[in-house]
């Protein structure tokens, strides 16, 4: 791990991406509906567990997910949309930013995690303090695809994806606010710790299942 002397971050292994997807749950919960659909048992009740698992995250942990979902999403839409030139150029977007992402904050939490390294408070700072408009990002990208989607017009057959893209733009969007106050308000170079703990994110009125009261929302990395 590299941190504020301006190197690249060493590229994850297959061993560590694995480690990523089983920590962060989300993208293999997503990556298992998008290949069932509407098969897919209590499919509305799947869309909202997704859902659950985002919103109980903290910031970085969230984008973390949101990343590695982003290439399970990228790779769908290109191969179920490779005639469509718009859908092509935001997947293909969606897949950089998804793979920087993943890069330095999948890099930090296995560096902190799996080998225990230790890491200065100043170095994660620097690294979460990209992270509101890294959510941004995706957040925009998830909401031109869903846009650009329409699976009545195009696949009818993968209304989940158009639904899930729904999720995934409003949890961004969503934890991208959460984590801009955090740090405005509760972040300091040298003396990130002592977090105020913030709600949790609901789901949008007309997509909430049944689940459990609010949880609480810290960036996950300072919960050390």
């Amino acid at each position: 791990m590299t941190g504020s002397k301006g190197l690249l971050p060493k590229a994850l292994n297959e061993k560590e991406l694995g480690t990523l997807y089983a920590y962060c749950e989300a993208p293999l919960m997503l990556h298992h509906l998008l290949e069932k659909g509407e098969t897919v048992a209590d499919h509305d009740k799947a869309l909202g567990e997704i859902h659950d698992v985002l919103a109980g995250q903290g910031p970085d942990d969230a984008l973390l997910s949101l990343a590695l979902g982003g290439l399970i999403v990228a790779d769908r839409v290109h191969r179920l949309y490779e005639q469509d030139d718009d859908c092509r150029i935001l997947a293909t977007e969606l897949s950089a930013e998804a793979d920087q992402v993943v890069g330095y904050l999948g890099r930090l939490r296995i560096d902190l995690d799996s080998y225990r390294m230790q890491i200065s408070d100043q170095d994660i700072f620097e690294y979460l303090s990209r992270v509101p408009d890294d959510l941004c990002v995706l957040a925009s990208i998830y909401a031109e695809l869903q846009d650009n989607i329409r699976p009545q017009e195009r696949a009818p057959q993968d209304r989940t994806l158009s639904q899930a893209l729904r999720i995934l733009h409003y949890q961004a969007e969503s934890q991208a606010d959460l984590a801009r106050s955090y740090i405005e308000g509760h972040m300091k170079p040298g003396n990130p710790a002592k977090p105020r703990p913030l709600d949790a994110i609901p789901l949008p009125p007309e997509l909430q299942p049944q689940h459990d009261p609010a949880k609480i929302i810290e960036f996950s990395l300072f919960r050390r």
